[in-house]
């Protein structure tokens, strides 16, 4: 009986292990409450400092490069100040006076106002096979104020000289020289014109065997090579005189007939296959009736046709 009641007085009721358990779990809460909050909410409240202190920093930073810049802009207008000053102060220094840029010293290009630098930069172009052709070259030179540059240029002498095409064909005395026939003239001939050498002319005698003779002076400007301004010195030099050689189309070859300047392949071709289907030709003008050949082709090359009978 006694051990019965013991252990009714260490046992509990169903209600009250319910109890001991929410007690137990609200100890649980409040314990656990402080490390709940600060997960929570102080990382919130972290993250908006932080946020503040950025914006705070950010805004300084903004006042600084405000303040640098000024400080540099105006640093650069006296800079710039100073620079365009000593430039002034160097061109009215300068001793201008006739040069040719190709030839002087490095110590006549600083009397004429330029640095020292900027002179031996110019020494070394030069040694290197630079050249100034014209005035306006100066301006080209790194290290020279366009100022400084205007006001060499009047002072700017280079001498003009004779191009490879002038050492080659020297100018001859049109007093002398004797005219020519432009269809008989041989390679010598054509060489006494100014503007005229050996190569050219020898094209010149060529191109006129292969065409059969010139019938008019503008002709010779079909020479590879020959310019008008040189046909223009000569012209009055120039005569035309003989006949020019003919083909003809019933007795030419396919040959004979393409290698003409005037006519090649494609025409060529053509005439012979005429011919051939229509027997030979009664009178120049049919060959208009060849459907490959224009009236422009035709005209060109009609000269040097001819119909024996």
């Amino acid at each position: 009986m006694q051990k019965k009641e013991q252990h009714q007085l260490l046992s509990f009721s169903r209600k009250e292990r319910n109890g001991i358990i929410v007690i137990v779990f609200i100890n649980l809460v409040l314990i656990s409450s402080p490390f709940i909050y600060e997960r929570l909410f102080s990382e919130k409240e972290e993250t908006a400092v932080d946020l503040i202190t950025e914006l705070k920093t950010l805004e300084e930073i903004q006042k600084d490069s405000v303040k640098n810049y000024g400080e540099h802009s105006q640093w650069s207008e006296e800079n710039q100040y100073q620079v365009e000053t000593k430039q002034e102060q160097s061109e009215t220094k300068s001793e201008l006076f006739h040069f040719n840029p190709n030839v002087i010293t490095e110590r006549e290009w600083t009397k004429l106002g330029v640095s020292e630098k900027t002179a031996k930069s110019i020494q070394k172009y030069l040694s290197k096979g630079g050249q100034f052709r014209k005035p306006e070259d100066i301006k080209k030179i790194w290290g020279i104020p366009e100022s400084l540059a205007n006001k060499l240029i009047p002072f700017v002498d280079i001498p003009e000289k004779k191009s490879n095409y002038e050492k080659e064909f020297p100018k001859k005395d049109e007093r002398s020289a004797k005219t020519i026939d432009i269809n008989k003239a041989d390679s010598t001939a054509w060489e006494s014109l100014p503007g005229i050498g050996p190569t050219l002319a020898r094209r010149i005698v060529l191109y006129r065997e292969k065409l059969g003779g010139f019938y008019e002076l503008p002709q010779l400007l079909e020479v590879w090579g020959l310019q008008d301004s040189v046909l223009q010195k000569s012209k009055n030099r120039l005569i035309l005189s003989g006949e020019i050689k003919k083909i003809d189309i019933n007795l030419a070859t396919f040959d004979a007939l393409k290698t003409h300047p005037y006519i090649g392949y494609k025409s060529a071709n053509a005439i012979i296959n005429y011919r051939n289907q229509h027997g030979n030709f009664n009178r120049l003008e049919d060959i208009q009736k060849i459907v490959q050949i224009d009236e422009k082709s035709y005209n060109r090359f009609q000269r040097y046709l001819t119909i024996k009978q």
